[in-house]
């Protein structure tokens, strides 16, 4: 799971995030492990976003779970779902279908 917000400001909207999709993963009972940030989504040297990428290319993650499309990124959306699907991760918004990246 990935619950992003761009400013401190936002903190209490990450814990609301965070809770809907843990909600979500829940009702599936899915195990998972939620990754968080306060950052941009244009900035490029997330630490979140790194750790996740990371877990994808060490075969770690079957599954990423995103509230909105902009929460992964704002710019470069279909870069990042096109290296998910060449690990062969689903990319799924909570409350949605599950399907390939």
């Amino acid at each position: 799971m990935y619950a992003r917000v761009s400013t401190k400001k936002q903190e209490e909207y990450l814990r609301n995030q965070i809770e809907r999709l843990e909600s979500f993963a829940r009702e599936k009972g899915w195990n998972y492990e939620v990754i968080s940030e306060i950052a941009s989504g244009i900035n490029e040297k997330r630490k979140g976003l790194k750790k996740l990428l990371n877990k994808v290319k060490r075969g770690e993650v079957k599954k990423v779970v995103i509230e909105y499309p902009d929460r992964l990124a704002r710019f470069g959306y279909e870069y990042l779902k096109f290296f998910l699907e060449s690990f062969g991760v689903f990319l799924l918004q909570a409350g949605g279908e599950e399907k390939r990246a």
